[in-house]
């Protein structure tokens, strides 16, 4: 079979989920915002097949998103990056 692209319909249907979500996981707003732009982007350029629970897919990546986040505030050695 042909890999196809991830379903932009399922983005659409989900952003906006993925942005509070986003908000939720990354208390800074503006970090927010470019991880949830990095998952969209990341989904709609991935080559497999769509996944059955987009929902899940785009909840792990923004999981990963975070704790990229929080390894780079500790790495800046900022204090206020709370991991809970």
């Amino acid at each position: 079979s042909r890999p196809m692209t991830f379903d932009p319909e399922a983005l659409s249907e989900n952003s906006e989920y993925l942005q509070r979500l986003a908000r939720h996981l990354i208390p800074d707003h503006h970090a927010a915002e470019d991880a949830a732009q990095r998952v969209a982007a990341a989904y709609l350029g991935k080559t497999s097949e769509t996944p059955e629970k987009p929902r899940a897919w785009m909840a792990g990546a923004l999981r990963k998103e975070r704790l990229k986040w929080l390894a780079r505030g500790r790495r800046a050695g900022n204090l206020d990056v709370d991991p809970d």
